[in-house]
């Protein structure tokens, strides 16, 4: 039904393109004319944000890779980071990107590099999140789904103002503290403050504590 619904509509979900090209390409032992013909054709595939990969789009990157040898000029390149992943609602595992680091994409070996520098934030935030954050990771060396922490070295080697961690009882003494601090900062000076939140629901308290006291502010992105 799902198909005849696509058929009628001329449209495809992402799910369905993903079936489709697993399809096309045959089976390991029995490939199509498509998967010969493209096994000449495709040099090098790059795939970012790996640790969000699926079991399904593994086997479909077994069969673009499937016949690479060592040194014929082939080259797989994977890049991610466990401690991002947030898709597996739909389907995405973090153990296969233990899995590949460990024994490969079918068989094509992989060589693993760990990034540790940090170009975004400064040395004060990196230092605290390398000291506070290791205890909300599991430590495990085996294939499984959970993640380990691995820290990172700051490019940027200024220190800001200190981090302080504060706890709330509730959405409007946070939005109130909030509202309070932003007034005392702009009494003394015209920087710009930038507010992050875990997402839009978490504004609607602040909003109303900053319109409620006056202060302007733009919500973007």
């Amino acid at each position: 039904d799902l198909e005849s619904t696509f058929a009628q509509e001329g449209q495809l979900d992402f799910t369905e393109v993903q079936l489709r090209a697993d399809s096309a390409l045959g089976e390991s032992e029995n490939p199509t004319d498509l998967a010969l013909q493209l096994d000449y054709q495709i040099q090098h595939i790059l795939l970012d944000e790996f640790q969000d990969t699926s079991r399904p789009q593994i086997q479909l990157l077994e069969k673009l890779t499937l016949g690479w040898q060592p040194e014929d000029g082939r080259s797989l390149f994977l890049v991610g980071d466990p401690m991002q992943s947030i898709y597996s609602f739909r389907g995405g595992e973090v153990a296969l990107f233990k899995e590949a680091q460990q024994k490969g994409i079918g068989d094509v070996p992989l060589h693993p590099l760990v990034l540790a520098c940090n170009f975004r934030s400064d040395a004060n935030i990196v230092n605290w999140v390398n000291t506070h954050c290791p205890h909300l990771f599991r430590q495990s060396a085996t294939i499984d789904n959970s993640i380990e922490f691995n820290p990172s070295i700051a490019k940027n080697q200024h220190t800001s103002q200190e981090i302080i961690l504060q706890a709330f009882e509730n959405a409007e003494d946070e939005a109130r503290y909030l509202s309070e601090n932003i007034q005392a900062i702009l009494n003394t000076t015209d920087l710009n403050i930038g507010i992050l939140a875990s997402g839009r629901a978490h504004f609607v308290p602040l909003i109303l504590a900053l319109r409620q006291a006056k202060i302007e502010f733009q919500a973007i992105k």
